[in-house]
């Protein structure tokens, strides 16, 4: 069983490969590694990291990222 440390040194290798590879190349996939697709509002697919490593989902559902818009475009601003 993974512990707290070894699984968040997982994801900040596996996030920080692949930032790596993007400010070398432009495209954050290589070798070794699920590849991150690219945005395409008709797939709406993203990179999920977890525990067990990194693999493309299907959308986290629009109806979750309206209500985060709606919730930061009603918050006061300074």
């Amino acid at each position: 069983m993974l512990d707290l440390g070894e699984v968040c040194e997982l994801a900040v290798v596996s996030v920080g490969d692949y930032w790596a590879a993007f400010a070398k190349t432009g495209d954050p996939n290589g070798t070794g590694r699920p590849v991150w697709p690219r945005y395409d509002a008709a797939h709406d697919q993203r990179l999920e990291i977890t525990a067990t490593g990194a693999a493309a989902q299907g959308s986290a559902g629009g109806a979750s990222l309206d209500a985060l818009r709606a919730h930061f475009a009603s918050a006061a601003r300074p």
